[in-house]
């Protein structure tokens, strides 16, 4: 009987020690897999930049066209040319935005076995200008225009605050795994700020329409009415050749503004990619194997498809 008890401790402390070898060890985040992380967010950065000149563009054709509907009756007047973007939400977009992709540069270094003491002066500035962001100016820069609750901008300025607060205070004794768990959440709220940024169009087939894509739908709605108003004007004043020219422009406005939605759909969805990859890459840092190599490759390849049609419009 003795000798039953002591068999049985011994298969009992074999078997625990084979479960145990079998747990599940996180694994360490390959850094080829971070260094295009980083790389894609770069490329959506650099895309959201190139959406917002070109919503500009159109915004600015759009106050041209009211010019020249009102110069007969008003004349031109400098002061009626406005801007959509002021200097403050362009740059409080690009400070967000830049600390992203700074996020995601330095955790694909640090991954790399790069020795980082501390980050340099030229980024911690950046991280100060981070965290003195605040709720007003949040709001105001991302929306001036759009109904929001205050208790969602503060959620919003907090994860913005966060990304400054980790490149301020960065340890060098933190690891990639430590890193990527304790900003997972605040890197998805900042990809949902962008997110709700660009918001939905009011095409009559999504609900809650506003944002960037809102705005950017309604301008190319106003510039067919005043392209439209501008042939009816002058119908008897334009010769064949230029009417032609004018009603083609006209006719081209619905393609484009369709287009121009679904390239800001597709910036959209890039946001969406990087949070769901994010919150991958911190469920594999504590031991659950993802399989966020095809999300990558997918994201990659959209930032790439987007980036070409932004320099075609250039050319």
């Amino acid at each position: 009987m003795k000798n039953k008890i002591i068999f049985d401790s011994c298969l009992m402390l074999m078997l625990a020690f084979v479960l145990s070898s079998c747990a599940v060890v996180p694994q360490p985040i390959p850094q080829s897999a971070l260094a295009e992380f980083s790389s894609a967010i770069s490329t959506a950065a650099e895309n959201n930049t190139a959406a917002y000149a070109v919503i500009e563009k159109v915004h600015q054709e759009v106050e041209l066209m009211k010019a020249v509907a009102d110069f007969d009756g008003k004349g031109f007047k400098p002061d009626s040319m406005t801007q959509f973007f002021d200097s403050q939400a362009l740059k409080v977009r690009k400070q967000v935005l830049d600390g992203l992709a700074l996020y995601a540069e330095k955790i694909s270094e640090i991954a790399g076995g790069k020795e980082l003491e501390e980050f340099d002066a030229e980024t911690k500035k950046l991280g100060s200008s981070l965290q003195e962001l605040n709720d007003g100016l949040l709001k105001s820069s991302f929306f001036r225009n759009s109904p929001i609750e205050s208790s969602h901008v503060r959620i919003f300025t907090t994860a913005v605050n966060a990304i400054g607060r980790w490149i301020i205070e960065y340890k060098k004794d933190k690891t990639v795994k430590e890193s990527i768990i304790s900003m997972n959440g605040n890197i998805g709220e900042i990809c949902r700020l962008f997110i709700q940024d660009f918001g939905n169009p009011p095409d009559g087939l999504h609900k809650n329409p506003g944002g960037l894509r809102a705005q950017q739908w309604n301008q190319y709605d106003e510039l067919m009415m005043l392209q439209d108003r501008f042939v009816g004007d002058n119908r008897g004043k334009l010769d064949p050749v230029s009417k032609k020219a004018e009603i083609e422009k006209l006719a081209v406005l619905p393609r484009k503004q369709k287009e121009a939605d679904a390239v800001l759909a597709d910036i959209q969805g890039s946001f969406k990619k990087i949070q769901e990859i994010h919150a991958a890459l911190a469920k594999e840092s504590v031991g659950g194997k993802q399989d966020y190599d095809k999300m990558l490759k997918k994201l990659v390849a959209e930032g790439k498809r987007i980036s070409k049609f932004f320099k075609s419009v250039k050319e």
